[in-house]
């Protein structure tokens, strides 16, 4: 079979410069009989043009003959129809075999085409009016599982992405080994995507915690084991605490001779932070000679607009090692129920804070 398919290619290439030349010389060659392919609306793409309405080829009478869509770099194509095959009659109901029917006269074979089957998924949410909306259609194969990795969920303006569902109303948790079914029509699944307002690191772990940068979302309670807590030491984003706690961490204030600290050293100008238990801090002071220490319950400083809401700091402590000394003239102030230490007070807005430190001085 692979010997006449290269031979019906050899032919193509006969009849193709063939009409360079007189009208009767591929019939002189022994190609009396043609072939019309009607693409029935479709277009035929090959490396050099693109070829419309139909294509004519030459061959030897009583022989096999080639689909031109099977020569390389051939396709046919029919926007939204999928290629069905070659057929001999113009209603479609009788098809061409190309492994058994023979060229014994000049005929015409009609393309026919079908609807074409698409499987895809497709990102939604409803909006803030009830009305649903569509982000994106990843066009799949069938039994493909669904794959976003929030590329297309988060491109939503002024929305962070928080988790996939099965259904509208946000009830049912997608199921990552879901398959596409596929079948005999067209399918588009819906995915649905939980969205936050705003945009956010979302964190669920001390190391994602540590690394984020601008506004934080807690997805869930960290316990840091005893290690220390680095993100916290100015902060200009809004941690949405979302009602989880973070616990057992410490601070290790810096080595500066004038040094205002807490949880937060700085909260900088548009810093929120909301709905949050800090539970079992260590805030471990300097061993060294400081001019001026100030420890407040949160922060040591806001400068801003400043935002403090819904916070809880509990089962915490402030450690004053033995090797801390201040020098001549030197301050240790320490106000644990206050959330700040120096702040702007038309600029600092607390609602509901609240906090329990443990002072333990080692200076004997």
């Amino acid at each position: 079979m692979k010997k006449i398919f290269y031979g019906l290619i050899l032919l193509f290439g006969l009849f193709l410069v063939s009409c360079k030349d007189s009208k009767e010389s591929y019939k002189d060659k022994g190609y009396t009989s043609t072939v019309q392919f009607d693409f029935n609306g479709g277009i035929l793409t090959n490396a050099v043009t693109d070829i419309t309405n139909s294509i004519k080829y030459a061959f030897e009478p009583n022989s096999y003959i080639c689909d031109p869509t099977e020569l390389p770099n051939c396709v046919l194509k029919k926007q939204g129809f999928d290629f069905l095959g070659w057929y001999k009659d113009a209603d479609l109901t009788e098809p061409w075999d190309f492994k058994k029917d023979k060229i014994t006269e000049d005929i015409v074979l009609y393309a026919k085409w079908g609807t074409k089957i698409v499987y895809s998924y497709t990102l939604a949410y409803v909006d803030e009016a009830g009305t649903e909306q569509s982000l994106y259609t990843y066009t799949v194969e069938a039994k493909d599982t669904f794959s976003d990795f929030l590329s297309k969920a988060n491109t939503r303006e002024g929305y962070t992405a928080y988790g996939f569902f099965k259904d509208k109303n946000l009830t049912s948790p997608w199921d990552v080994a879901f398959q596409h079914p596929g079948g005999e029509e067209s399918l588009d699944v819906k995915v649905y995507v939980r969205y936050i307002k705003g945009t956010y690191t979302l964190v669920s772990t001390l190391e994602e915690l540590n690394s984020a940068t601008g506004s934080i979302y807690l997805l869930n309670d960290i316990n840091c084991n005893g290690q220390a807590l680095k993100f916290a030491r100015e902060f200009s984003g809004t941690l949405e605490g979302n009602g989880h706690t973070i616990s057992n961490f410490t601070i290790e204030a810096q080595n500066r001779a004038i040094l205002r600290y807490s949880i937060f050293s700085s909260l900088l100008d548009g810093a929120s932070i909301q709905n949050v238990t800090f539970d079992g801090a260590t805030i471990l002071l300097p061993t060294k000679t400081v001019r001026e220490l100030s420890i407040a319950g949160l922060a040591g400083e806001a400068s801003g607009n400043v935002t403090i809401s819904n916070v809880e700091v509990k089962n915490s402590k402030v450690i004053i090692p033995e090797g801390l000394s201040l020098s001549s003239g030197g301050t240790l102030t320490i106000k644990i129920d206050q959330p700040v230490y120096i702040f702007d007070e038309e600029k600092l807005i607390v609602k509901n804070f609240k906090s329990n430190y443990e002072v333990i001085d080692q200076r004997g």
